[in-house]
């Protein structure tokens, strides 16, 4: 390729950098955007910098290379500031995946703060990367960012106050969270803590007490099928939803405990689990017809698929599960963190539920065996995904 920058070869070059770009090998663009930084850095506004960068970003980690591309993307900062500032939230998105994928934790704080200035201005790739910290326990930077993002997300103009007592619900489980893996006696009376937790509203003793007791596995209920009724249409009793809610959280406490699982990550898959478990039962999960479809079926037949009770109110079925996966995986938004931790997960949520006596060996082993052939996929659609290799490689390891 001729180089554009040479004079003698003007008369040839492309007319836009896009151009040239597109028609260079891996290392002659690398050279290309350096060259126009250091040349021409006004040419480079920040849609242009996103659009060759995400190119990039693919091609440096198929050559191994992610550090090389957080250099660029350095002096992208250093040459084109307000290119960088207009995609910045893109280009730390790229950048916390590439220190988490090359085990480069220590880098990863600075990242996330300069990240959680912009939450209020983008918060869905702000809530991405809360969830792909929880995912690789990157907890005392989820404390951190919450903190430094709190008083944007609270001033928002029009943000609905459901939206703000979630993010504040979520900011202090990770400050308990944090709070838990630094005291060997956990104490709700702990003046640091509570200091900590009123930062973001006031605080109930009692349920803190007993919410602490729990994750620390200090304490559980003696639990039975007769306390989850649930019933297959409408919305559960306000006892049974209080009921698989405390249960969650016993799990919570149990993957920490027992199984060794980070608060953080088992916080991404246990309210999904909740979920599924409510929305089976209401029919949310099941096959329906479409029109054109009811009409072809033949007058006085049934549909090909109805709503059918579960053989247990607590275990996983194949056929609903893959359509509450795909429901996170298609959202114009794709929670794959959320996804890929409920998958993994599961297996010790039927080991959890044996311990507990709500189910028996056979029925552990039927649910896991029915759960072995969820579609691959759907599964797919967070393993191949290289800008994260723990996400494949975890999947490969089911059902530990």
């Amino acid at each position: 390729m001729q180089d554009p920058y040479n004079p003698a070869a003007r008369s040839g070059r492309p007319h836009t950098l896009w151009q040239a770009f597109e028609a260079a090998g891996y290392e002659e663009r690398l050279a290309l955007l350096q060259k126009t930084l250091a040349r021409e850095p006004e040419i480079v506004s920040g849609d242009v910098a996103a659009r060759l960068l995400e190119t990039l970003f693919y091609q440096a980690i198929d050559h191994d290379e992610r550090g090389r591309f957080d250099a660029l993307v350095e002096t992208l900062r250093a040459q084109a500031p307000e290119a960088y500032r207009s995609q910045a939230h893109q280009f730390l998105e790229w950048r916390l995946a590439n220190a988490l994928a090359d085990g480069r934790p220590e880098e990863t704080p600075a990242l996330a703060r300069e990240l959680a200035g912009l939450a209020a201005e983008h918060p869905q790739t702000f809530n991405n990367n809360l969830d792909r910290l929880a995912y690789h326990d990157c907890l005392a930077t989820l404390v951190e960012m919450m903190r430094l993002a709190w008083e944007q997300v609270r001033q928002t103009a029009g943000l609905p106050e459901s939206i703000i007592r979630e993010y504040s619900a979520r900011a202090t489980d990770y400050e308990i969270f944090h709070y838990l893996e630094q005291s060997d006696d956990p104490d709700a009376h702990d003046p640091a803590l509570l200091a900590r937790l009123e930062f973001y509203f006031a605080v109930n003793h009692d349920g803190l007490a007993h919410y602490l007791a729990v994750l620390a596995g200090r304490v559980g209920y003696r639990w039975n099928l007769e306390h989850f009724p649930l019933e297959q249409s409408g919305r559960q009793p306000d006892a049974v939803l209080q009921n698989l809610n405390a249960l969650t959280v016993e799990f919570a406490g149990y993957l920490r405990q027992v199984e060794g699982v980070a608060y953080a990550k088992a916080a991404l898959a246990r309210p999904q689990i909740l979920h599924y478990l409510l929305r089976r039962p209401a029919g949310d999960l099941v096959y329906r017809e479409g029109p054109l479809t009811m009409a072809r079926r033949p007058v006085g037949s049934r549909p090909a698929h109805l709503m059918q009770e579960p053989d247990h109110p607590l275990c996983p079925d194949r056929e609903t599960l893959e359509r509450f996966l795909d429901h996170l995986l298609f959202l114009a938004n794709p929670q794959i963190y959320k996804a890929a931790a409920t998958y993994e997960l599961l297996p010790a949520w039927l080991r959890f539920l044996e311990s507990q006596g709500l189910i028996d060996a056979a029925r552990h082993r039927q649910t896991l065996a029915d759960l072995k052939e969820v579609d691959t996929e759907l599964i797919g659609r967070w393993t191949n995904n290289p800008a994260d290799p723990a996400l494949q490689a975890n999947a490969g390891r089911w059902p530990e």
